[in-house]
């Protein structure tokens, strides 16, 4: 029986490696929406911080360049605070951007494996069965002689 060929396996090994890639372009984006979330988080903290001194400083005898100062850097604290933001927000939407090419190139891979399984299962199918139709012809000579 002639060997099994699948017709479309170049295609089907070119779909899987833009599979690998679109995966490992999402999973980048993923870490970099991590990443960019935890910086957030460090800078809420940092934010909270700063306005918990800014309080304290309040309470006590007032130094006017001390309360400054920490005005100032709680100034900058929250430009920093709303670029971050930002960049979560475009770390996000990169992030679902790929993960939405991931997602089709992992259909279209998915869809030549099936092809590729339906077809090896048919070829099975008639090997075995080319294979059982020679054993019974095997066993019917071999029946006639005795």
């Amino acid at each position: 029986m002639k060997k099994f060929h699948f017709r479309l396996e170049r295609y089907r090994h070119l779909k899987a490696q833009e599979e690998k890639a679109a995966q490992m372009e999402f999973v980048k984006a993923q870490k970099e929406f991590q990443d960019e979330t935890a910086r957030l988080t460090a800078l809420r903290q940092k934010n909270s911080e700063l306005l918990a001194l800014n309080r304290k400083l309040l309470q006590g005898k007032l130094q006017r360049e001390l309360l400054d100062a920490c005005y100032g850097c709680l100034l900058v604290q929250r430009n920093s605070l709303a670029e971050q933001t930002d960049i979560v927000f475009q770390a996000e939407e990169k992030m679902k951007g790929e993960q939405r090419v991931y997602i089709e190139a992992r259909k279209s891979s998915k869809l030549l494996d099936r092809l590729y399984q339906r077809q090896w299962t048919a070829y099975y199918q008639e090997f075995l069965h080319s294979e059982q139709k020679m054993l019974d012809e095997i066993g019917l000579i071999s029946y006639l002689k005795d």
